[in-house]
């Protein structure tokens, strides 16, 4: 059975293993980039730093059974975390954590897994401005300076919009040949209703595949409701047939195989980049 919350010594060892990574993976500033990360998770995402603590703890590795074990009870992310929190409390002195981070150096180097790290450091930098209270003390450790991410790199970005781009494309030229199949079938079954029922289909799984691609290429989670897919859908066609007629116009007047090819390569690039601007729209 889940407990209602956490004890204090539960959700202090979470902190303090968070704590213990972020010396790894951020060994310059560690308690400044942690902080940082707190507190933009709950200013913009939970409104509370119980919780944030908790996101960013399960999105580097660390263990929390509670959170498991709702979660493989149905609930999301999210829920789980909510529900771990309730009536949490969280108290650290500035004491304790120099302790923690002392008491590392004297360990040897461990290595820490680092798949959560860009995630993290992307959902980060897609929040509005830092915090303006980022010299506050947070759960009583000192005041540490602003710390500004590194950009991710333009020849980095530009690779994914590519990648983003072609696999669209590829993957759904093969959902079209089973998307007419099925509203065939729909249409002999219910005629307009099966076609109606069929478009409908066509645009949310439009939306559908931008999401998968946004998530597992830039790391952006987004809202995954059927009328969210549905709108998604249907935003993302009306930009890219906007987008593609110059291309339709060269094909028109200089139809060839290199220019076709030209084309499709140029395109990748144009279809990754409106993809993910517009999958950014119905970001969680």
């Amino acid at each position: 059975m889940i407990r209602e919350d956490m004890s204090s010594r539960e959700i202090k060892t979470i902190y303090r293993e968070l704590v213990q990574n972020y010396a790894v993976v951020f060994p310059s500033d560690p308690l400044g980039i942690l902080n940082m990360h707190i507190g933009a998770y709950a200013r913009h995402e939970w409104k509370a730093k119980e919780p944030a603590v908790l996101d960013l703890a399960w999105r580097n590795g660390v263990e929390i059974p509670q959170v498991k074990e709702l979660i493989e009870k149905g609930k999301t992310r999210k829920e789980a975390i909510l529900e771990a929190s309730k009536n949490m409390q969280l108290k650290v002195s500035g004491t304790e954590v120099e302790k923690w981070l002392r008491e590392l150096r004297k360990e040897k180097p461990r290595r820490v897994e680092v798949v959560a790290k860009p995630k993290v450091v992307e959902q980060v930098k897609t929040y509005e401005k830092p915090l303006e209270d980022a010299k506050a003390e947070i759960f009583g450790l000192p005041a540490t300076p602003s710390t500004t991410l590194p950009e991710e790199g333009y020849p980095r970005r530009v690779a994914k919009y590519f990648i983003h781009g072609i696999a669209y494309s590829v993957i759904m030229t093969v959902l079209v040949f089973v998307w007419a199949v099925v509203t065939v079938l729909l249409v002999a079954v219910g005629s307009l209703i099966g076609l109606i029922i069929g478009f409908i289909l066509f645009f949310t799984i439009l939306g559908g595949l931008n999401c998968f691609l946004i998530d597992a290429i830039w790391s952006i989670p987004t809202r995954t409701a059927w009328t969210s897919l549905l709108a998604h859908g249907l935003a993302l066609f009306f930009f890219l047939i906007i987008a593609n007629i110059p291309a339709f116009l060269i094909n028109l007047t200089e139809h060839s195989l290199a220019t076709t090819m030209v084309l499709f390569i140029v395109y990748a690039f144009v279809d990754g980049f409106i993809a993910k601007n517009v999958a950014e729209m119905w970001k969680e």
